[in-house]
């Protein structure tokens, strides 16, 4: 009744007929009512008495009213109002929220500002989105021509380069790297990060071995990824260098996730023993350690190590993931096809995939039948040698 009330009280005598028409279809979406008036609001005094409404009727904080006057307020170019409603009214702001805010200080050309909002939104635990970095890589973009004026500004460009690595534009963000003058820690494990995602693990080791020189502090991103980099590129002395560094460094804290980088790491460069008694000696370990030393066994074609393993998991009652799943079915397909413990392993699979009620999911396979590779589908029975495989799968 109460939206009911504020709709009547915001459209009379006052709305085009269009937007009747727009208000009435998406009540038969379910659109809520308020939402709908923010939408078809196109002037700064209608978002105004829309926002009175909401406070009088008590609805100002109700979700998603404050996010969406937030909206309303960008889309008729009023970023201070709506910052005003972003910071008072919206009291645990999502994703939604933040790219609206974001948007809108780009907008006004503040820049500086949406990128401190967008360390906010991390900050927050929020994961950002493709709307997200839209708005961040416009605001890297207008940034960049005042790099030499805000350059004491680190955290911003710390954004930057995060956002830039993140949508694979490595050239944008070496540029922003390149002309900083002053450089943190962060700064140095954006780039390293960035590399790493991006596979260019050769530039990742660069960069480390710059960090060192410029005698730069490592954290604990910065170790982890010039790891994986190592273990990618399977360059065992410069894993093991760092190793020994971690070790004889006080103020570096041997973490569940740096020592799981260790095991990943031994483990890629072939020392899957080492790697097996570095995780024994780990005294915390999470999902990931255990999908990491599950893996590398089942890389090696260690089944029974593997299914072992898997259930000393489970006894330490750690639930398992799908990464650990996808390794163990891979490594039963290959024992079907080396025809080694085969029925054995099948069955453990099964069991162990039924007790933890694990969910199916269709999948693209390439799967070979008679020498030759068939991409199937998972319950598609349309390819021409669906009933070879099938048969081939159930032995």
């Amino acid at each position: 009744m109460q939206l009911q009330q504020m709709a009547f009280a915001s459209t009379s005598a006052r709305v085009p007929e269009q937007n009747f028409i727009e208000l009435q279809r998406g009540k038969r979406n379910r659109i809520p009512s308020s939402v709908l008036l923010l939408q078809m609001c196109r002037e700064n005094k209608e978002v105004k008495q829309l926002r009175g409404q909401l406070i009088l009727h008590g609805l100002i904080h109700h979700s998603p009213n404050p996010a969406r006057l937030v909206e309303s307020y960008v889309r008729v170019s009023e970023t201070a109002d709506a910052l005003l409603v972003f910071e008072s009214s919206v009291q645990s702001p999502d994703t939604f929220a933040y790219n609206v805010m974001i948007r809108g200080l780009n907008l006004s050309k503040r820049s500086m500002e949406s990128l401190f909002l967008y360390e906010r939104l991390l900050s927050d635990g929020l994961l950002p989105d493709s709307h997200t970095y839209t708005s961040v890589l416009k605001a890297c973009s207008h940034l960049k021509a005042v790099l030499e004026v805000h350059n004491n500004a680190i955290c911003p460009f710390n954004s930057m380069i995060t956002g830039y690595m993140n949508e694979g534009l490595v050239e944008e963000a070496v540029e922003i790297f390149n002309t900083m003058v002053n450089k943190d820690t962060t700064t140095w494990s954006a780039m390293l990060s960035g590399y790493v995602k991006n596979g260019m693990h050769e530039e990742a080791l660069l960069t480390f071995r710059k960090m060192m020189s410029y005698k730069v502090p490592l954290n604990e991103s910065s170790l982890v990824c010039t790891l994986s980099a190592c273990g990618e590129l399977g360059v065992l002395d410069q894993g093991r260098w760092i190793h020994k560094y971690i070790m004889n460094q006080r103020d570096i804290v041997m973490s569940v996730n740096v020592g799981t980088a260790l095991v990943d790491m031994y483990a890629k460069c072939g020392c899957i023993e080492f790697s097996y008694q570095l995780f024994q000696k780990m005294p915390k370990r999470d999902v990931v350690t255990w999908g990491v030393v599950i893996s590398s066994f089942a890389t090696h074609g260690q089944a029974k190590k593997c299914f072992q393993l898997f259930d000393e998991m489970i006894d330490y009652g750690v639930e398992p993931n799908g990464v650990i799943f996808v390794a163990l079915f891979l490594l039963v397909l290959m024992l079907c096809s080396s025809k080694r413990d085969v029925s054995i392993s099948i069955k453990w699979y099964m069991r162990s995939y039924s007790e933890m009620n694990l969910e199916s999911r269709c999948g693209l396979s390439n799967i070979q039948v008679d020498g030759v590779d068939h991409e199937f589908r998972v319950s598609d029975i349309a390819n021409d040698r669906a009933q070879d495989v099938y048969e081939t799968l159930g032995g």
